[in-house]
């Protein structure tokens, strides 16, 4: 099994901070903090959690200015990392807009450079009375407060003064001024539609946005990365709200080469509003790039924006400034434009080599083709060594591959080159970085930060639904999963993370579903089908077990498909077969180039023997695992977790050491794997008590994924051996009431085999023999020479011998 990291913290809430009083009133607004609701003239305005916590701690000290230090921590408790400080400017925006104010001309929220906002008028708090009751809203189109405010007459073109003057010296003079009236009426109101047609926003935040293909009419392929290029710049805007990119090419798999007609259709039938494309065309002696959006529904064109080049140095340039002008059209706010606009030369690369090579490895990994897209990805950082999007993604795609040493190599120069992105692909970039690096805090910081900043973003939510899920919380992960995958059904992500989220929560039925619909489609990955694996193995599905196999052979994911089935039939004794499974694996990692991963297999199969009481093997496996991967932080850890369970404790402790000195930051390690080496020691040495004073700070992880369940297995072993029977079979139930965590966890069977032992010297003959029969059970068909099953045999035939009482 290719363990993940595993995380224990509890994240403070982002509901709305509590407040003073039970409502506002200022000018023609109200606030109703218990009911979240921002209300002008009694109709309801659509406005997001944080612009309106911000609101509310703004209204607590009207007239007064609030620090952003105060604001950052009233609104995230103080867990947003320095670097990333956009959050507040973007929620000022969002609150700004909600309120119907214009940049630069503020009259509720001031923004005071350097030390934070002030909100500005008379504030009228609400409190234990009758009319603190929120009212009946009436339902409004949120979009009206938005609206702007009509152009003062008197700026109206003097055009109408001429034309009045000129109608009264040829009509009768008691007409004139019936006449100029309605001269006067027509004029104004032709000036208020061009105005408001001119101003008014295209689309509204809610309104579902489809990009297109950006299609490369220019004749030059050094221009097909372009594509990407646009991508970015809009997915950089919090306002629009974008489809996922996987959503569309399972309908058009072409974009950039689809005619209009075919993107329109697949806009339409993903309930898109508008469409958005972009093209490059040849214009001697330089280039014109144009963006356009439609209506999906009828196909008119809503808005068409140009810019020039007049070489190709320029070309991204013109990208930026185009796709600003179409930004602005849509109804983006001027403060969300200001403030997420990075150009695309730092966003991205200045090289239009580099981002062509970008561009295929993106393709290919949208594909499912990750491995295959290594080359790409190091294309393009040979090509642009300042490519910060590119090291992360190659960091993401080694760290899938459990080549640990390389991923963090690649994160730590994303990291490095960060502020050479948008805010977006930043987040992106310290999210990862702090994952890769144990810092559980900062990990789930910068996932919380991204969702609020980007709310139809699925990544943030996917990735915490995978954290929760380390920890051992499927319960918690189960919402956001949830929700990573209605916002992006069509992603592999999505997919994988709800069928582990089924897997963990015990629903089968959703989870039988998921498998039957990813039958022979492109791009899922292997933690979807080692779900579907383990779901037909609890099912005793052989064929459906088999289907799984099959999937993996000859793919990029075979050696951590076979690890999982390695795993599976050692948990049912299978000795034999596990280890031909593993050996397998073994040489898939190899050919394949990921040594890490090998040395995962390696220190995989050591555990298993070293559990299972067959120490010379797993001591030389062990070895092999410190010799392919020496510097990998994680083989370190259970290396010396199967040294110390296999009797070399000199060599455990030293290894242990390493790996600490290596990683102070690395929660995981310090607070779980490293007490659990200390207790496996401690029990080599006859010391149980120190091995259960060892455990106690590992307690919060006992259902941790990367342990496998180990902690409150070896915490009942060290009881047993102290001789708190009641203590040990405690914990032996406590394995068993998580066995969906790890379903082929090798201590479920164990723990069964453990407990029955444990209720017999407590009395209870009926609990022991339920347990006896969960041990018959798992080990059905295992080996005859399997050494748990032997010894498990040797005691149950003495008992059977031993005199009855009567």
């Amino acid at each position: 099994m290719i363990f993940g990291p595993c995380y224990h913290e509890k994240v403070i809430s982002s509901e709305t901070p509590k407040s003073a009083h039970d409502g506002y009133r200022f000018d023609r607004f109200e606030v109703w903090p218990r009911n979240g609701l921002l209300l002008r003239d009694q109709k309801r305005i659509r406005i997001e959690e944080l612009p309106l916590q911000l609101l509310l701690v703004l209204l607590e000290s009207p007239g007064e200015v609030v620090s952003k230090e105060t604001l950052r921590s009233r609104l995230w408790s103080d867990r947003i990392f320095g670097e990333l400080d956009n959050g507040l400017h973007v929620a000022a925006a969002k609150l700004r807009e909600a309120l119907g104010e214009k940049a630069g001309a503020a009259r509720y929220i001031e923004t005071i450079r350097g030390r934070g906002y002030r909100f500005n008028g008379k504030v009228e708090p609400v409190s234990n009375s009758a009319s603190a009751k929120a009212p009946d809203i009436v339902a409004s189109n949120a979009g009206a407060a938005l609206d702007s405010a009509p152009p003062d007459i008197s700026e109206l073109p003097s055009r109408q003064e001429s034309i009045q003057a000129e109608v009264r010296a040829r009509v009768h003079p008691r007409r004139v001024g019936a006449l100029s009236l309605l001269l006067l009426f027509v004029v104004t109101a032709a000036a208020l539609f061009f105005y408001r047609h001119q101003r008014s926003p295209l689309v509204s935040g809610s309104d579902e946005v489809v990009l297109g293909g950006f299609t490369n009419d220019s004749g030059d392929d050094s221009y097909n990365g372009l594509g990407h290029a646009f991508r970015v710049k809009l997915e950089e805007s919090p306002y629009l709200n974008l489809m996922p990119g996987q959503n569309l090419l399972q309908l058009v798999p072409e974009p950039a080469s689809a005619s209009l007609r075919q993107l329109l259709k697949g806009c339409a039938s993903l309930g898109g509003k508008v469409l958005i494309t972009g093209a490059i065309m040849a214009r001697p002696p330089g280039y014109e790039i144009t963006t356009a959006a439609r209506n999906c529904a009828d196909g008119s064109l809503l808005t068409s924006q140009t810019a020039k080049a007049g070489s190709r140095e320029t070309v991204l340039a013109a990208l930026d400034q185009a796709t600003d002008q179409l930004r602005k059209r849509l109804g983006e706010p001027g403060a969300s434009l200001e403030r997420f606009n990075v150009p695309l030369a730092q966003a991205t690369t200045s090289s239009l080599a580099a981002l062509r090579a970008f561009t295929l490895g993106e393709e290919k990994r949208a594909n499912g083709q990750e491995f295959e897209a290594i080359h790409d990805y190091k294309l393009a950082v040979d090509l642009d060594p300042q490519f910060a999007l590119a090291y992360a993604r190659l960091g993401t795609i080694y760290s899938n591959a459990a080549e640990m040493t390389q991923s963090s190599f690649y994160y730590q120069k994303a990291f490095d080159l960060r502020e050479h992105t948008t805010d977006r692909e930043r987040l992106y970039i310290a999210a990862h970085y702090y994952s890769i690096s144990g810092q559980i805090r900062r990990t789930i910081e910068a996932y919380e930060l991204w969702r609020s900043l980007y709310p139809r973003d699925s990544s943030p939510y996917g990735n915490l639904a995978i954290q929760y899920l380390d920890l051992g919380q499927p319960e918690k992960a189960a919402s956001v999963a949830r929700t990573a995958a209605q916002l992006d059904a069509a992603s592999s992500l999505s997919q994988a993370t709800l069928a582990r989220v089924y897997l963990e929560t015990g629903e089968q039925g959703q989870l039988r579903t998921l498998c039957s619909n990813a039958q022979g489609r492109k791009g899922d990955s292997a933690m979807l089908h080692a779900s579907c694996f383990l779901l037909a193995f609890l099912q005793n599905d052989e064929a459906a077990m088999e289907a799984q196999i099959r999937w993996s052979r000859g793919n990029t994911a075979e050696s951590e498909l076979l690890d999982d089935v390695a795993w599976v039939a050692m948990y049912q004794g299978k000795l034999n077969s596990g280890r031909r499974l593993f050996a397998q694996a073994r040489r898939a990692a190899l050919a394949q180039g990921f040594s890490e991963l090998a040395a995962t297999v390696d220190v995989d199969e050591a555990t298993l023997e070293a559990e299972f009481g067959y120490a010379r093997e797993a001591h030389t496996l062990s070895l092999d695992a410190l010799r392919l991967a020496p510097d990998n932080v994680n083989i370190q850890a259970l290396a010396a977790l199967a040294l110390g369970r296999s009797g070399d404790t000199a060599l455990a402790e030293s290894t242990a050491a390493k790996a600490a000195a290596q990683a102070p930051l690395d929660t995981i390690l310090n607070d779980a794997e490293l007490p659990s080496i200390q207790a496996a020691i401690q029990m080599q040495k006859g010391d149980p008590q120190a091995a259960i004073q060892a455990l106690e700070r590992a307690r919060p992880y006992d259902a941790c994924s990367a342990l496998a369940l180990a902690p409150a297995y070896y915490r009942g072993l060290a009881y047993q051996n102290a001789g708190h029977t009641d203590k040990a079979a405690a914990e032996y139930r406590s394995v068993l009431e998580h066995r969906a965590m790890v379903p082929d966890s090798p201590y479920i069977p164990l723990a069964a085999l453990q407990l029955s032992r444990a209720l017999r010297r407590l009395g209870d003959s009926a609990g022991a023999a339920k347990a006896e029969r969960e041990v018959e059970e798992a080990w059905l068909h295992a080996d005859p020479d399997f050494l748990p099953l032997r010894q498990y045999q040797s005691n149950h035939s003495e008992l059977s011998r031993a005199p009855q009482n009567r």
